[in-house]
């Protein structure tokens, strides 16, 4: 059960500390006194979110500290040993936490630096709350089913649902993956072949290009020579003004003339040699012309060949090695990448063995939730009518998602993994013999409300009761004529475990065991809370002021509700 809580700086808690007792708590207290601040102190020490705001104006920093004593209470101790939580000997624990001014906090476990996570692990063991209907989400039709699971639903079986669950979803997303990444291969499938093919189709080869370049040079050359050759031995001897029938002529008269003349035998010698070298001039430029062979056809074969190699180079920015290791490193990425047809047989196994595994853990889960919401409803009936609800009664409705592709079968049909299990939950309610169930968010007033989440509580805690369980106005919306019932309840409940009720009903706080009451006190320049224990005469007082009265009828009620409650 928790001890002690001491809360320093929460807003007008500037210094409180008070103790509680085994059984039924009640927590009074005109409104603004700070009775929600206990409230925030034990979200604190749950290990949720802190409402920066409460930090008291002026405080470099508050604390919520709170001291259990679980001697009684093996369970819980062995439920904390699990989290690796080691208590002394007297089985007491004390969680601290601290809010700096500056947003940051810390929190001790028995003095120990200690985790958020491990804060919430401890917290949730020892601490549950139920402020108003809001904490079971009554009024949140996707939290229903965590109201069916808290009412006794195997934890493992949930648990395996979640894993069963993300093993199918990551199974399937495995899947999708791998038909993305098929289609992305795919596509660049078509791109690689289309640039191999077009490299392989050129048939490349090292060396050729240089040679085909030395090759058209030639060949271009060549035809220019035979040009020029045919030109020449024209105008060597076909020409009747060229130099071989010039020479010759000449040659013809120079012979004519008379011997003995030494310039003309000069003369005739030189034309005489002229005209061999003219003779040898055409007999080579002939021997060029009857041995050369320009082949038109050959020539323009080399040149698009030529214009074939060079363009694949301009077109990929490649010299002809590198277009030739492109072409064979394409060549291996096409085998590489393979057909990309059939899926690889792991993936649709893994996908069938997930598929297989989520079937079982949603039918069994869907099993369990379909007893417990049955035994719920049968055990929700007489504590319903004992809080003054006759005739009412509480159901569970189960809303599979048809969907042939679902891997859950489910009353004969196919349905949708559903993040909370194989069917949406809805709590649904009668509140009136011969009534149709509606959603409970939508056929509950809120004094009702306020009587199903306590029913709904009875049921939860039955042989899982916490170190301390925290209700929070669980009388709201419920008038004073509800308030005795409300308060047997209340104390049944306290049998099981230690409640700390914050009420407004003195009917409520009459049934107490211990009554402690939140008081605001002024002093010279602020407000400050502080909590006090009651005795006898206090209980007497504070319930005539819950009452509305200060006459001596209304203490005389007021001890009759003490005398009724066994507290006199």
């Amino acid at each position: 059960m928790l001890c002690e809580l001491h809360l320093r700086n929460l807003a007008v808690a500037e210094d409180v500390s008070f103790e509680l007792g085994p059984g039924l708590n009640v927590l009074s207290g005109s409104t603004g006194a700070g009775k929600s601040l206990i409230t925030e102190a034990m979200r604190w020490l749950r290990g949720e979110p802190i409402d920066r705001g409460v930090l008291r104006a002026g405080a470099d920093s508050a604390s919520a500290e709170a001291t259990f004593d679980l001697h009684t209470r093996p369970e819980l101790i062995e439920q904390l040993r699990e989290r690796a939580v080691e208590l002394a000997d007297d089985g007491m624990l004390r969680l601290r936490r601290e809010l700096v001014a500056g947003g940051r906090s810390r929190a001790w476990v028995d003095g120990r630096l200690a985790s958020a996570a491990l804060l919430q692990a401890i917290g949730s063991i020892l601490v549950q709350s139920q402020q108003q209907h809001l904490q079971l989400g009554l009024l949140e039709p996707r939290r229903h089913v965590d109201t069916l699971d808290s009412l006794g639903v195997a934890e493992d079986l949930v648990r395996e649902w979640a894993d069963a669950r993300a093993q199918f979803l990551e199974a399937g997303q495995a899947l999708a993956r791998w038909t993305e990444e098929r289609a992305r291969l795919l596509e660049q499938r078509e791109a690689i072949e289309f640039q191999w093919r077009d490299l392989d189709a050129a048939g490349l080869q090292a060396g050729e290009l240089d040679g085909l370049r030395r090759k058209v040079s030639v060949m271009e050359g060549g035809a220019r020579l035979l040009e020029l050759a045919a030109t020449a031995r024209a105008q060597l001897e076909d020409d009747p003004r060229g130099a071989a029938p010039a020479l010759a002529a000449a040659l013809g008269q120079l012979r004519k003339a008379p011997d003995g003349v030494p310039e003309l035998d000069q003369a005739l010698e030189s034309v005489t040699g002229a005209v061999e070298l003219v003779s040898e001039a055409i007999a080579a430029l002939e021997q060029i012309l009857d041995g050369a062979e320009l082949e038109p056809a050959a020539f323009e074969q080399a040149q698009e060949r030529l214009a074939l190699l060079t363009g694949l180079a301009r077109r990929y920015a490649r010299s002809e090695d590198e277009l030739i290791a492109m072409r064979d490193r394409l060549r291996e990425q096409l085998d590489g990448l393979g057909s990309g047809d059939e899926v690889p047989p792991a993936l649709l196994q893994a996908r069938a063995d997930a598929a297989a595994r989520v079937n079982t853990a949603g039918k069994a889960l869907h099993k369990e939730r379909k007893r417990v919401a049955r035994s719920a409803a049968r055990d929700a009936t007489p504590l319903l009518a004992e809080l003054g609800m006759q005739g009412a009664a509480l159901s569970f409705d189960f809303m599979p998602e048809a969907n042939a592709d679902g891997p859950v079968r489910i009353d004969g049909r196919q349905v949708t993994a559903l993040a909370a299990g194989p069917a949406e939950v809805t709590l649904l309610v009668r509140t009136n013999p011969g009534e149709n169930p509606t959603p409970v968010h939508r056929g509950a007033s809120g004094g009702e409300l306020s009587r199903i989440a306590l029913v709904l509580r009875s049921l939860a805690l039955r042989g899982q009761a916490p170190a301390l369980l925290l209700l929070d106005e669980v009388d709201a919306g419920v008038g004073a004529d509800l308030a005795a019932p409300i308060a047997r309840r209340l104390a049944a409940l306290a049998e099981a475990g230690q409640l700390l009720v914050i009420t407004h009903q003195a009917q409520i706080a009459a049934g107490a065991d211990r009554h402690l009451v939140a008081l605001k006190e002024t002093g010279e320049q602020r407000a400050s809370s502080a909590v006090h224990r009651l005795d006898r005469e206090g209980r007497i007082e504070e319930l005539s002021r819950m009452v509305g009265a200060g006459t001596a009828r209304s203490r005389k009620l007021v001890e009759e509700m003490l005398e009724a409650g066994g507290k006199a």
